[in-house]
């Protein structure tokens, strides 16, 4: 009986350490996410896209 209590006690005192905890956010970084559109990525993304690659082993740019 006295083994079961220890036991008991014991995953008692643990549970605190499997909770929640808070999340303190900094409103900068927030602000920045909240500025972030779909829109604003594909036009990004399509930007680097458009750019001609450098790249010496090139096909393209050994053709003209």
């Amino acid at each position: 009986m006295r083994l079961q209590f220890l036991l008991l006690f014991a995953f008692i005192i643990t549970l605190p350490g499997f909770g929640q905890h808070v999340v303190q956010r900094n409103p900068k970084i927030e602000q920045l996410v909240q500025q972030i559109s779909s829109d604003s990525l594909e036009n990004y993304v399509r930007a680097l896209a458009s750019f001609k690659t450098r790249h010496t082993l090139n096909q393209e740019i050994k053709r003209a």
